[in-house]
């Protein structure tokens, strides 16, 4: 019995194909350097730092709370790390627990909303936009959007 000699109780984890028998691949597909999964090393800092300033208690899996870093991370990777530096101050000063992605993200928005236009005349979300169309690691079903003094993220799912 495969399975049995490998050490698993599980027969399909030691499922083998082909006549060299190596194991089936689990990933479906190879890593992709324009993966959403790639963070921006200035927003890892920021969402680090974040880490940091709330740390889990005795009781928090250690794992768990770096999962759920990393999760805030991936979700707010295509943030202008300004804007989420001002939204992580603005945060901490008001609140004695963890942001959610939503928490940071609404308060983004608030803190775009009273940008003004740029002396050229584009507008902040033209600005961001073009930022995402330059990183290689950027989402690609998000866009910031802008009508007059509102700004948003806006994303294709």
């Amino acid at each position: 019995m495969i399975g049995a000699a490998a050490g698993h109780s599980n027969p399909a984890l030691t499922r083998y194909e082909g006549p060299d028998r190596t194991r089936r691949s689990t990933c479906g597909s190879a890593l992709n350097p324009n993966s959403p999964l790639n963070v921006p090393l200035a927003i890892r800092n920021l969402i680090s730092e974040l880490g940091l300033r709330y740390r889990p208690t005795s009781q928090t899996d250690l794992s768990a709370h770096a999962g759920a870093l990393a999760l805030l991370g991936r979700d707010l990777a295509d943030m202008p790390p300004d804007l989420l530096s001002r939204a992580i101050e603005k945060w901490v000063t008001s609140s004695p627990f963890m942001p959610k992605a939503s928490d940071l993200i609404g308060i983004a928005k608030s803190l775009a909303q009273r940008t003004p236009k740029f002396a050229d005349g584009e507008t902040l979300a033209d600005r961001y936009n073009r930022r995402l169309t330059n990183d290689p690691a950027a989402r690609l079903d998000i866009r910031w959007c802008q009508d007059g003094d509102n700004l948003w993220l806006d994303w294709t799912r």
